[in-house]
């Protein structure tokens, strides 16, 4: 019985694990546009250049009441500095992920993220 609640529980972690791990920010500016092409939006992808700050690209994502910029970034410390002192008078949510940093409304950020 001991053997099998073991089993069971590191089961039970390794699933929840492939989860967590799953459900992330996009590892490219392509399958940032397809994630949130998929999601309903409009989208408008910035690629291959690199504009100051680190910049390697951006997509810019707009629905019917909701949108997002996402900056993708060279570092995650690149995209962090970047998003601490990100001010848009458009969307008042910004935040940071990986090398990702990102400014919308609350569900474009949801729908980035998830």
């Amino acid at each position: 019985m001991k053997k099998t609640s073991k089993l069971l529980s590191l089961i039970l972690i390794l699933i929840t694990t492939v989860f967590v791990f799953t459900a992330c920010v996009p590892s490219d500016i392509e399958s940032a546009k397809v994630k949130m092409e998929d999601a309903g939006y409009f989208v408008k992808d910035y690629t291959g250049y690199e504009k100051g700050e680190g910049v390697i690209g951006a997509i810019t994502a707009i629905g019917v009441s909701d949108g997002i910029i996402a900056l993708y970034f060279n570092s995650s410390q690149e995209a962090k500095d970047y998003a601490d002192g990100w001010y848009d008078s458009k969307f008042a949510q910004v935040e940071y992920e990986g090398r990702w940093a990102f400014a919308g409304t609350k569900k474009a950020i949801e729908d980035f993220k998830k």
